[in-house]
């Protein structure tokens, strides 16, 4: 298979990603995590500049990690999603707005001038799909070069941020027929705290952040599928609402 090469790497994603297809790679993979960045970089090349970002934590690794969202596949709240094998994968998220560009000359940002870039909150629905398989998509690195699993984000109407509390938010999903309610708390814990997290490791990167990029930063519901001809409603009571129409 050769050594590693983040260009013949990115270049399989991007194809995968363009076709909405998913393939074992016939090219090494990324072994550490600036490898994977280095991918991340080549395929913002590749697919265009992101709407934002996704942000999360393994249950192994006290480090986060971090993927762009493609704009490409940014829809519309209320939008239809066609879902490949008629079964959708979906996350319900709180994302952070950016009100303000953060060049990356601002340098590490602390805790405090952080949350002061924040604008608003804002509903969310992730489409989880992979460009990967066999044993690569079980594979930690690859997982995460290929955007860890995102196909595709929904955002509804933005609130304004006033120092909202995440860490524990009520949420009610509806689709199919069913009404699912729960108090779920964040399922990394600190939400505010992978945002400021993500705004500094993605300038100090190189990769400015612009006004109006949001960041999503963990499933309040976990992966919930959903099936074709289903409309999914996810609202946050005291956050908003986001929905999209499966086809």
């Amino acid at each position: 298979m050769g050594s590693f090469s983040a260009a013949q790497a990115a270049d399989f994603l991007a194809a995968q990603f363009k076709a909405r297809t998913s393939a074992a790679p016939a090219v090494a993979g990324p072994s550490t995590r600036a490898d994977t960045y280095r991918v991340h970089d080549l395929l913002i090349e590749a697919l265009g500049q992101p709407c934002g970002w996704k942000v999360g934590r393994s249950k192994t690794e006290t480090e986060p990690y971090c993927a762009p969202l493609p704009a490409s596949r940014r829809l519309d709240d209320g939008a239809t999603y066609r879902a490949p094998g008629g079964v959708a994968r979906l996350e319900a998220e709180l994302g952070l707005r950016l009100g303000r560009d953060v060049p990356v000359s601002s340098g590490p940002l602390d805790r405090e001038t952080c949350l002061g870039l924040i604008d608003a909150v804002v509903p969310s629905i992730e489409i989880i799909e992979t460009r990967l398989a066999a044993s690569a998509a079980q594979d930690p690195e690859w997982k995460l070069a290929d955007l860890q699993g995102n196909g595709g984000v929904v955002f509804g109407p933005a609130l304004p941020w006033k120092g909202q509390a995440l860490d524990q938010v009520p949420l009610v999903l509806g689709f199919a027929g069913e009404r699912r309610s729960s108090t779920a708390p964040h399922p990394f814990g600190d939400p505010l705290g992978l945002f400021c997290w993500t705004v500094n490791t993605v300038t100090g990167r190189g990769i400015p952040m612009r006004k109006g990029d949001v960041v999503i930063n963990g499933s309040f519901c976990g992966i919930v599928e959903v099936p074709a001809g289903t409309r999914f409603v996810a609202t946050f009571p005291q956050h908003g609402e986001v929905s999209v129409v499966v086809a």
